[in-house]
């Protein structure tokens, strides 16, 4: 038995060899190696092998650095061309080395000083647009301030003055035009043809319009008798409506003023008195004019005498206890 493994083992190891000599041959083939004769001479010993290998190493490491070199060199020449090229490469060969070194020296600190400048710069820079922002915020609140204050920076324009007689023209302008505005409902019912107007905002006078010339403006001077007396007809009812706000006024007089009127505007303004009396109003007239007998059926007459300021009234309006008595008897 154990000569049947000794010699299956054998079989084995026979069949191994002719299979590493194939591959040897088929090496050997593709090698640069004519015979087998060739391939042993070339082969070296094992220490040899390593030191080749040691020096293999070191040529790479020396074509390596030898690269790297030229590298250093190329670039160094394309920096000496770089150099060369500088307006003053040639005064700078001119002189020694040492001078160059201070100089190149001074730059650098020159340099180091503007770059810190800079920084300086910078930081000022950040500051001032932190500032802006403040100041465009500040801005903000002073334009809505500005925007709060022109109400009264109006108003100051208006009525301001230290000794108020701005806020008093102020008042009485705006009195004056609401006097005015009343004023005027009369003027309509009379005939339409006078409206009044302030003269200007700032002033207290009054011009007449005159509808009927187209609308003309006229100074209240230039109006006629008849005229002058309509306007200030309206005048009056005007302020009686104004002051009636507050309180009621139920009767008016007028006094004289109607011998300047014409027949047409005689009966204008009487017209103007009946449709107030209408209305509830008393009105007393005090007057010479004839015509006026004809229009108002309520009188009470009162004759002029012969001295200064003495005029007595008719009979049936005088006081006597005889006038009494029937008005005693009745109670």
């Amino acid at each position: 038995t154990a000569i049947l493994k000794d010699s299956e083992a054998l079989d084995q190891e026979h069949l191994k060899l002719i299979l590493a000599l194939a591959q040897f041959n088929e090496a050997l083939q593709a090698s640069v190696f004519a015979s087998e004769a060739e391939f042993t001479q070339a082969c070296v010993s094992e220490g040899l092998l390593e030191q080749l290998i040691e020096l293999e190493t070191t040529i790479n490491t020396k074509l390596t650095e030898a690269t790297s070199v030229r590298s250093v060199l190329n670039q160094a020449k394309k920096n000496l061309q770089q150099h060369l090229a500088v307006e003053q490469a040639q005064y700078y060969q001119t002189i020694p080395s040492a001078q160059v070194d201070e100089q190149l020296t001074h730059q650098q600190q020159k340099f180091a000083t503007i770059n810190e400048q800079l920084g300086q710069l910078k930081g000022r820079l950040v500051e001032n647009d932190k500032r802006e922002l403040a100041i465009s915020k500040i801005k903000t609140q002073i334009d809505a301030l500005h925007e709060e204050i022109q109400t009264y920076g109006y108003l100051d324009e208006l009525i301001g003055s230290s000794d108020g007689k701005k806020f008093r023209k102020f008042a009485q302008g705006l009195t004056l035009d609401n006097l005015i505005y009343l004023a005027n409902l009369q003027l309509v019912d009379f005939d339409g043809r006078y409206e009044l107007k302030r003269k200007d905002n700032q002033s207290l006078d009054m011009v007449v319009v005159d509808r009927w010339q187209g609308d003309t403006e006229r100074d209240t001077r230039t109006l006629s008798g008849g005229e002058s007396f309509l306007v200030s007809l309206a005048l009056a009812l005007g302020l009686s409506d104004l002051v009636s706000q507050e309180i009621s006024i139920d009767s008016l007089f007028l006094d004289e003023g109607f011998g300047t009127l014409d027949s047409d505007t005689l009966d204008t303004a009487l017209d103007v008195l009946d449709t107030l009396n209408a209305k509830g109003k008393m009105i007393g007239v005090i007057s010479h004019v004839e015509a006026m007998k004809q229009r108002i059926p309520l009188q009470i007459k009162i004759t002029k005498q012969s001295g200064l300021g003495i005029s007595t009234l008719d009979e049936q309006y005088r006081y006597t206890e005889t006038s009494l008595k029937p008005l005693l008897s009745a109670q």
